[in-house]
């Protein structure tokens, strides 16, 4: 396939890439997941060419040729598809970006520009961190390459919100759920998320060429730290769910809703939980079921031993339980005997000393 003369050509990884040369004369190569996916980004990427072309041409290279909208595509695309596996940050510039601040030049846009299109999220601190991350990385970039000569997002207030630590389903939740959902069409997505401890977009990205049947073992392709990027070994009964969804063609998802999807699915028939919960379920059953804490790091992907131990190690569990019986078991055997022997209490305090 071709774009504007440029071959579109398909990857032994199963991407898609193609190649163009710039104004500099340096050849610019752009990948996709998809043959559209590389499509819309060299659509993009020459977009933005020909107009730095005739800037360079009129002599006019002022950083006001660069729109908001335009930039944040290309600098979504050239600087954070290639590294992040998810497409949130697309999902952000469509929802709370595009059309709720003005499509000014990149020069023109002030620090009050955005932080009245930050104000705009409703309730929710945290996605209001996510767009000023946004807005952050883009304009850092724009600055450091002489797009921009001041940067309006050093002087944006920080968002501020409270992180709530999720809550695992106890066991007879766990159980009536599961007898919840016996028949529903979404069982198995749940069902894999209970039994991989894997996040939404973890899961939700798996294609059949992830999976090695031969082996058990699944190849969760995280982002979120070093370690997200794992291979978790499977149950036969998770391994029996991957076999009834598996696709001919390696590189297509196994399932095809979105998070939003299954997380809408879980709050109704879950009330008191929300789907991230499924997660911290797989990590605490195998907390209570004797796995050490470092494997569960590995598992769950984990940055950090201290995360895992912070978060599934609770003083009520089951197995710190058993565990502390030990050491109470051996301060009662050797200092017991104290309350064994009478202390005589009738002395004669007349002659102490004060």
């Amino acid at each position: 396939m071709k774009y504007n003369g440029k071959t579109i050509i398909k990857r032994t990884d199963g991407r898609y890439f193609a190649r163009y040369t710039d104004e500099n004369g340096k050849r610019v190569s752009v990948y996709g997941r998809t043959q559209q996916e590389c499509v819309n980004k060299l659509k993009l990427h020459l977009k933005l060419l020909k107009k730095r072309k005739l800037d360079k041409l009129q002599g006019n290279e002022k950083p006001s040729q660069y729109l908001l909208y335009d930039w944040l595509d290309y600098w979504n695309e050239t600087f954070k598809k290639p590294i992040n596996k998810t497409d949130n940050v697309s999902r952000y510039i469509r929802l709370h970006i595009k059309g709720k601040i003005a499509n000014k030049p990149l020069s023109d846009v002030t620090t009050f520009d955005i932080q009245e299109c930050i104000n705009l999220i409703a309730g929710c601190g945290k996605m209001r961190k996510e767009v000023q991350d946004v807005f952050n990385g883009a304009f850092r970039v724009a600055f450091v390459n002489g797009l921009i000569k001041d940067n309006p997002t050093l002087r944006l207030t920080k968002p501020r919100y409270d992180t709530t630590k999720g809550i695992a389903l106890t066991e007879e939740e766990q159980n009536n759920f599961i007898e919840k959902i016996k028949d529903h069409p979404d069982r198995d997505v749940f069902l894999l998320f209970i039994m991989t401890g894997a996040r939404r977009t973890e899961l939700l990205n798996i294609t059949s060429g992830d999976i090695d049947f031969e082996k058990g073992v699944l190849h969760l392709r995280g982002t979120k730290s070093k370690n997200a990027d794992r291979k978790v070994i499977l149950c036969d009964t998770a391994l029996k769910i991957l076999r009834n969804n598996v696709k001919e063609n390696p590189t297509e998802k196994l399932f095809k809703y979105t998070a939003d999807h299954y997380t809408k699915v879980f709050k109704k028939l879950c009330p008191n939980h929300t789907l991230h919960d499924l997660r911290h379920t797989f990590g605490t059953r195998s907390n209570e079921n004797d796995v050490d804490m470092k494997v569960v790091q590995k598992l769950m992907g984990h940055s950090s031993y201290k995360i895992t131990a912070d978060t599934y190690t609770s003083v009520f569990s089951p197995t710190i339980t058993r565990e502390t019986k030990k050491v109470n078991d051996y301060f009662d055997s050797n200092f017991g005997f104290i309350f064994d022997t009478k202390i005589d209490t009738d002395f004669d305090t007349t002659n102490q000393k004060n």
